[in-house]
């Protein structure tokens, strides 16, 4: 059970017409606390602070409380019925994870800098009851797991509950703050706190993240994730994080003392930095050729998603997006712009004598002989129509590309079984020059689907020119 006095601190704190003579009085009551927040006053100033109301004032109420608590936090549960090294380790956590949310809520400017503390600070102390209570019983959970993000699971399957749930118990039976209890209970999972609970839940539950770079087995690994947590959820980037990890460093060295926990020795400390600014690095070389490699993958289904698979040639999507910018340009130009509509002569015929497969393969090859002449202008329209558009192409031009693609398709032979088969095309012609103007592209593709019908009624296998504008 926590002590009153530091129980009755924070609750004096939390009124704000509260007196700091009122704080005084209670705090006098204990003599080690007493001492050790002048002891934090001292560091936090260059000139001397003789007396609680002067470090009450320097450090602030809230600041004051957090202390309270975090000490008599230590002084319950700085020896327990368990494995000495286990108890140093999560003492060693906490303190960290306590500076960390209270440098994430500074860097965000969040206010709850003194919350976040003291959330990160008592985020697990259910650990420590369930230490205290079930003594070797709980050290052997402990070491059937790699790390401390396997625990829940580990405390589920031999307990039936875990650390997060019993420690939010104990912290309610002391009538800590339910802001407190809220992020005690939900500090794997954030997204489980209370609507108005979760900046501060957010906040513990990263600094977990962050406190596993100092004193995970694995240090590149827990990098990792703390970088993609911190990022994701922070905006804060890699390097960013290098320098919260070194200040994070820093200011636990300085506070160690206060709460009785051994933090790792200087050296130990920047080799440890030394490995996170290593794997930090490592993440964010790695997450630009991610980034290159997404961007690469984006281009490639855009161009994927503008290309017909069958043919290989432009879809109708990619036609859409083109038509309207290509027709301005001409105009406004002045330069000629043409039309090809091509179609299979009898093609459904195909389909029925040698079924939809070999159909597939005509238009493939139909697709190939087409894009071989007029490449990127090439769109496979509908079926078995393709269109070209031809920016720059005169009338004799664009007939007699027209006529160029008529007879190699005539001359293509498709396998098929046990026969070659040989299809013929039919092709419009419209260009928009001096002589011929449109008003649209839409105007133009009509005219040439127009050219293309009279080619189809002529006997197929030829070439016609539209004569006329379509009537609107």
């Amino acid at each position: 059970m926590i002590p009153g006095t530091p129980v009755q601190v924070l609750q004096l704190t939390q009124d704000p017409d509260v007196s700091i003579p009122a704080i005084v009085e209670v705090m006098g009551r204990d003599p080690v606390l007493a001492a050790r927040v002048l002891k934090v006053a001292n560091l936090s100033v260059p000139q001397e602070v003789p007396s609680l109301s002067k470090a009450v004032v320097i450090l602030g109420m809230r600041r004051v409380s957090t202390l309270a608590l975090g000490v008599s936090l230590s002084a319950t549960f700085g020896q327990g019925n368990s494995d000495g090294k286990a108890l140093e380790g999560i003492w060693r956590r906490s303190l960290y994870s306590g500076l960390a949310a209270r440098m994430l809520s500074a860097e965000k400017r969040t206010k709850l800098d003194d919350e976040a503390f003291l959330g990160g600070l008592f985020q697990d102390v259910g650990m420590l009851g369930m230490m205290a209570a079930m003594g070797p019983e709980y050290d052997r959970i402990l070491e059937s797991i790699p790390g401390h993000e396997w625990l829940v699971e580990a405390e589920h399957n031999a307990l039936g509950t875990d650390h997060a749930a019993v420690g939010a118990a104990m912290s309610e039976a002391w009538s800590l703050p339910k802001q407190l209890v809220a992020s005690i209970a939900s500090h794997h999972k954030p997204e489980g706190a209370p609507d108005i609970d979760q900046p501060v839940a957010r906040l513990v539950w990263a600094s977990r993240l962050m406190a596993n770079v100092l004193v995970a087995h694995d240090t590149d690994e827990a990098a990792y994730v703390a970088r993609a947590a911190l990022e994701t959820h922070f905006g804060i980037g890699a390097g960013r994080m290098q320098k919260l990890l070194g200040q994070l460093a820093h200011e636990a060295d300085t506070l160690a003392e206060l709460f009785d926990v051994e933090v790792l020795s200087a050296d130990q400390m920047q080799q440890t930095l030394v490995q996170a600014q290593e794997a930090l690095l490592q993440a964010a070389l790695d997450a630009d050729a991610e980034a290159s490699r997404l961007r690469g993958l984006n281009r490639e289904l855009a161009e994927t998603a503008g290309t017909d698979r069958l043919t290989g040639l432009h879809n109708r999507t990619r036609l859409e997006e083109v038509m309207g910018p290509m027709f301005d340009e001409a105009q406004d130009s002045g330069r000629p712009l043409a039309a090809l509509f091509i179609d299979a002569d009898r093609f459904k015929s195909v389909n029925d004598m040698y079924g939809h497969g070999v159909g597939d393969e005509v238009l493939r090859a139909l697709g190939g002989v087409v894009k071989g002449f007029c490449g990127d202008a090439a769109y496979r329209y509908g079926g078995e129509e393709i269109l070209c558009l031809l920016p720059d192409y005169d009338l004799d031009q664009a007939v007699a590309l027209a006529e160029d693609i008529r007879r190699a398709v005539q001359a293509e032979g498709i396998n098929a079984p046990d026969c070659i088969i040989r299809v013929s095309v039919s092709v419009g012609v419209a260009v928009m020059d001096e002589e011929f103007c449109v008003r649209s592209m839409e105007e133009l593709i009509t005219a040439a689907d127009q050219a293309l019908y009279a080619a189809k009624e002529s006997g197929r296998n030829r070439v016609c020119v539209a004569e006329t504008v379509p009537a609107q």
